[in-house]
């Protein structure tokens, strides 16, 4: 726990979902679909922060954990069956949806970035003539 506060540090909440799926950190980062772990165990670490990424792509993927207790350490960690069936059902009853969708919107900051840098390519190309 944080010493001027009640709320969760971030590694005792991400390690607390992970002792209660039974998953280890790497099988976590990889449900999630990052190229590498490195995103758990650097909030594992304490040298980062759970991410408003992270907790949707736990939100997809784990259905069964609680949204509450993701972002503030309050509450349960998982649901009880009842609310993580309606949860699991919303999402797979929109899955390929979903996956297009979070595709293409988690490849937004990398065309930006592309644009930026194609913007000053040209801009140097401009000022040199």
């Amino acid at each position: 726990m944080k010493e001027n506060d009640n709320k969760m540090a971030d590694s005792e909440i991400l390690q607390t979902i992970i002792s209660c799926l039974n998953i280890t950190p790497y099988k976590l980062g990889k449900q999630l679909e990052y190229k590498s772990s490195m995103s758990v165990y650097n909030i594992l670490a304490g040298t980062k922060a759970i991410s408003k990424d992270m907790i949707n792509r736990i939100a997809i993927h784990y259905p069964e954990v609680n949204y509450l207790f993701v972002t503030t350490g309050e509450g349960i960690p998982l649901k009880n069956q009842t609310e993580a069936e309606i949860h699991r059902n919303l999402f797979n009853s929109q899955e390929e949806i979903s996956k297009v969708l979070w595709t293409e919107f988690a490849a937004i900051p990398a065309r930006l970035q592309r644009i930026e840098e194609n913007q000053i390519e040209i801009l140097k190309i401009l000022q040199n003539k």
